[in-house]
């Protein structure tokens, strides 16, 4: 088969499964956001992208990307006032952004960019959030429930 013809069958392909129309690929097409999602992207202007255990268990680091850069800059901003800490539903826990010598481990940022990945790490008192636990994730007034600890 030639070039033309190999490169015709994988655009053909694509387009049938759909993936000319996703903006993020086929990941983004299968994934679901929640009300609490939808309201975090409205409000404040970021979608979450993962919530992982990190140094040894002691910490936990989230991941999330700006959908909206003037919605996100209020929250990347360093002297942001929206407050971000998760919530062990079953014991009432919270994690919070540790104050350290450097300042808030967070990313700040003067210039927010649309798309770009920015990150948050929390304390895990006693390492009460395990991989696999649920979380609620708390950014001002919204809450996003239904995230797992990966």
């Amino acid at each position: 088969m030639k070039w033309t013809g190999m490169l015709s069958a994988l655009v053909l392909s694509a387009g049938l499964l759909g993936l000319g129309a996703c903006a993020h690929g086929p990941a983004a097409m299968l994934s679901k956001k929640s009300p609490s999602e939808e309201r975090l992207a409205r409000e404040i202007g970021i979608e979450l992208v993962s919530l992982r255990t990190t140094a040894g268990g002691h910490m936990l680091d989230l991941r999330f990307r700006v959908v909206n850069p003037e919605q996100a800059s209020k929250l990347l901003r360093a002297a942001s006032d929206i407050p971000m800490y998760l919530v062990e539903p079953a014991s009432g826990q919270v994690a919070e952004i540790p104050h350290t010598m450097l300042g808030l481990l967070r990313t700040k940022a003067t210039r927010t960019r649309p798309e770009r990945i920015y990150y948050s790490l929390f304390k895990n008192p006693d390492m009460v959030f395990e991989p696999g636990d649920p979380v609620e994730l708390h950014f001002g007034e919204v809450v996003v429930d239904g995230w797992k600890v990966n």
